[in-house]
């Protein structure tokens, strides 16, 4: 006896989509959408009907982070499960009762891609993706046997490869279809709610992630991010040392700032223990002599901080970050660039963090958290953020405040 599954039912705009990928003549559907427009349930859908529907196909989910693509894997097995013949953790491979495959891979380990061929594929929240990346990595794995792509994501920027395949959508260009959603679609979501997000967010903000509007500029909270650039800044200046450290999935980051405001080098680390973690960030740190080094003392990071001060026997100032906290730090950052009053490197990981910066808004407490994108990293930009914190204070006189 064959089994069943009843699936939730699409909203309108989700079938269209559905609708789409079943027509013979299109091969890639875009989907721009806001916040809170059922993009992952979708996915989710889509992957349930290729996966089951055909036998011995090949299918490809690919995000921006690790993070993502473990959360997606988790939820997939654990409501398909009686369609599942194995499942592999490690890999992140489900395989069906069908003999199709689903295979998870992140964007941040672009070399694991290469070689894989998909009938399938599916680019979620492409936008944050390295589009150099996406042409000579991603792109392939379609090339062959390829019959439908579909690339999902809130904007990011009016440039890159999601900006790119929107425009060609929107020019009617053949195999090509888009769908672009606002906030305002969502049926269940009321104008008073949508009102509420308008006066609490910036304006750039609202257009990009509520609107899923392409905004000119570098970012949404950050803007004259690429002004700031600079790859030659005084490294023989006092300097003081900023490091974020890295839970489950995120990064361990170092930033080291001089007098000028100017970011000297930054040092990024995950998937090691923290006993080893804080023995290379000591030898870092060693290596730079900062005046003072700012710490992180949030969950793990007050056992962790105990072991940096014993190891590194230097200078070292905890501090707990809470949101208001956080939205003080950020906020000063944003003046920063706006000022050009901060230099960074042309570190390609920290310009995407910070272009990719944005803010929530939790209808229910009516308050902004300021954020990386759902899935994505900012640990470059609260290091930095915590850097940049310090010095201006360490000028101005002001006590730097510490929870």
């Amino acid at each position: 006896m064959s089994k069943i599954i009843k699936l939730p039912a699409p909203l309108t705009y989700q079938k269209d989509i559905i609708d789409w990928l079943e027509e013979p003549e299109t091969k890639f559907v875009t989907f721009l959408k806001s916040r809170q427009s059922g993009g992952s349930f979708l996915n989710k859908l889509l992957v349930t009907k290729w996966a089951l529907e055909n036998k011995n196909v090949k299918i490809g989910y690919i995000t921006p982070t690790l993070k993502l693509s473990k959360r997606f894997f988790k939820e997939l097995t654990q409501s398909l499960r009686p369609f599942i013949s194995n499942e592999n953790k490690t890999d992140l491979i489900i395989d069906f009762n069908t003999g199709s495959d689903l295979q998870f891979f992140s964007a941040e380990s672009k070399d694991s891609i290469r070689g894989f061929q998909f009938h399938y594929v599916i680019l979620d929240e492409v936008a944050f993706m390295n589009t150099n990346d996406i042409n000579l990595i991603i792109r392939p794995t379609w090339m062959i046997i390829g019959r439908k792509v579909i690339m999902c994501s809130t904007p990011n920027g009016n440039n890159g490869f999601f900006y790119d395949n929107c425009q060609m959508s929107l020019n009617d260009e053949p195999h090509y279809k888009i769908k672009q959603i606002s906030i305002y679609d969502n049926p269940f979501i009321t104008p008073e709610e949508i009102a509420s997000i308008r006066k609490q967010v910036p304006e750039r903000v609202f257009r990009q992630e509520y609107l899923g509007e392409f905004i000119d500029g570098s970012g949404t909270v950050f803007t004259n991010i690429l002004n700031c650039i600079d790859d030659n800044p005084v490294k023989n200046l006092p300097c003081y040392a900023a490091i974020d450290w890295g839970k489950q999935n995120d990064y361990t980051v170092l930033t080291i700032i001089n007098d000028l405001n100017q970011v000297i080098y930054i040092y990024r680390i995950n998937a090691i223990e923290y006993i080893q973690q804080v023995k290379i960030i000591s030898e870092k740190l060693r290596q730079w002599n900062p005046k003072k080094v700012i710490s992180e003392e949030n969950n793990i990071g007050t056992v962790v901080n105990e072991l940096l001060k014993k190891d590194y026997k230097g200078n070292v100032q905890t501090i707990n970050l809470d949101n208001s906290l956080k939205k003080e730090i950020i906020e000063n950052l944003v003046v920063g660039f706006e000022q050009q009053d901060i230099s960074i490197p042309n570190n390609d990981i920290l310009i995407r963090e910070l272009q990719a910066f944005t803010c929530n808004y939790n209808i229910k407490t009516q308050t902004v958290k300021y954020s990386a994108p759902h899935g994505l990293h900012d640990d470059c930009v609260i290091s930095l953020a915590y850097a940049y914190h310090y010095i201006k204070h360490k000028l101005s006189g002001t006590k730097i405040r510490v929870r």
